[in-house]
């Protein structure tokens, strides 16, 4: 049987009614005016009607076919358009059935929950069907004029006003979206707004007065080509060799690095005041606001420490040398080993010979033996002197015997003893 859940009638005439299960079939719509069907809608079973709330608009304009809306998606329309002047004279709404006879008892009747019945003296469009089932609870204080809303909330039907759903509050300005308040993905309270998670921002984001003010804080994450951990932020991924990192971190606070981790732009002083303008430490050069400063290569540098022992320190490595303002910048000093005629030198070119350190004067400085001052060779560090002898060693433990040697040869024959003496004579015989 059809099942009605609302009749338009005047006397006799049933001018308007909707049918839904239509005949007992789930889910199949039909539409009368002034007794005359205008054709039927099988509504799919994504929006089945039995034991599930449904939001319903049906929307019936003069000389327009008759559209149907379930939970804010449009369904489609009825065949035949609709004549308006059938409408006009109703003078009765009948709820929960229809009558098929003035004065009659309703038939076909609807079992079930109805709420919110409405009807608007317009034709409501597709956005306004949609804005009404997102807000369902609009049913005092709400207004639609054209393709506007005038309402206080709007709110997902799932809004639990905790951790699921979003509402928008456009009495107060705030904004709850997936959750409230804490629990929300994003979240406005007229004066904050919090993004949880993270999220990706296309476009200028530009305050009011062109910048921002308060805060951003994470404790990881990116910005653009900006990584950021719980004491630096840093380009590049942080690399050794590249980018640039700002450091908070304990072990260098206050850094900047440009041209990656090894090389310092800035760093906090010894002293405790300033601020330190330096490359890579023994590179370039490096200049602190507490008087500390250094310049150089590796092998080749100065440094001046005001702190060191109370009194502080020059130190220079690579030699020291006055010029006037005339002298012509010279090549860079380059080690060359032992010297060797078979080698080519060059000005600047630093050999070894008998302890002491020559520097070459002329290009193409080949087979001249430096030693002494000439037009080749000039002295840049002489030997030092001979150190005094060490203390002697302990004696070592005694070796094992040698083998015995082989035997000599026979001595020649000594000289003859003299004779002895005569013995006793022997006995008589």
């Amino acid at each position: 049987a059809d099942r009605i859940p609302f009749g338009f009638h005047d006397t006799n005439n049933n001018d308007f009614i909707w049918v839904m299960d239509k005949d007992g079939v789930n889910n199949n719509t039909e539409v009368h005016i002034n007794h005359f069907v205008l054709g039927t809608l099988q509504v799919p079973t994504t929006y089945e009607f039995t034991n599930n709330w449904r939001h319903i608009v049906i929307v019936v304009a003069d000389g327009e076919q008759v559209k149907l809306y379930v939970d804010g998606t449009f369904i489609g329309v009825y065949n035949t358009v609709a004549e308006m002047a059938h409408i006009a004279d109703v003078d009765e709404i009948l709820l929960g059935g229809d009558l098929d006879a003035g004065g009659g008892v309703p038939t076909n009747d609807f079992t079930g929950y109805m709420s919110e019945f409405r009807a608007y003296n317009k034709a409501l469009s597709t956005s306004e069907a949609k804005a009404l089932y997102l807000n369902p609870g609009g049913k005092t204080g709400t207004k639609i004029s054209g393709d506007q809303i005038t309402t206080g909330k709007i709110k997902s039907s799932n809004w639990n006003d905790s951790t699921v759903g979003s509402l928008i509050n456009l009495d107060s300005g705030h904004l709850h979206l997936g959750g409230s308040g804490s629990n929300a993905n994003l979240s406005f309270d007229g004066a904050d707004l919090t993004i949880s998670g993270s999220g990706t921002f296309g476009g200028v984001l530009v305050a009011a007065s062109g910048y921002f003010s308060g805060s951003v804080s994470s404790s990881k994450g990116e910005i653009g080509g900006w990584k950021l951990d719980a004491n630096e932020i840093s380009s590049f991924g942080n690399s050794t060799d590249a980018g640039v990192i700002l450091s908070g971190s304990a072990k260098t606070s206050g850094s900047i690095h440009v041209g990656g981790k090894l090389n310092r732009l800035s760093r906090p002083n010894k002293g405790g005041t300033g601020t330190a303008i330096a490359t890579k430490y023994g590179t370039g050069s490096y200049i602190a606001g507490d008087g500390v400063w250094a310049a150089g290569v590796p092998g080749s540098y100065i440094y001046f420490d005001p702190y060191y022992g109370g009194t502080g320190k020059v130190i220079i490595v690579g030699g020291l040398k006055t010029a006037k303002s005339t002298d012509v910048p010279q090549p860079d000093l380059v080690m060359s080993g032992s010297w060797s005629a078979l080698n080519t030198y060059f000005i600047n070119y630093l050999v070894t010979t008998s302890g002491s350190t020559w520097r070459s004067k002329t290009d193409n400085n080949i087979d001249n033996a430096p030693g002494v001052e000439s037009t080749n060779w000039t002295l840049f560090a002489n030997s030092g002197s001979v150190g005094p002898s060490g203390t002697s060693g302990s004696s070592g433990t005694a070796g094992t015997d040698g083998t015995s040697g082989s035997a000599g040869t026979d001595g020649t024959d000594g000289t003859s003893g003299s004779a002895g003496t005569d013995g006793t004579d022997g006995t008589s015989g």
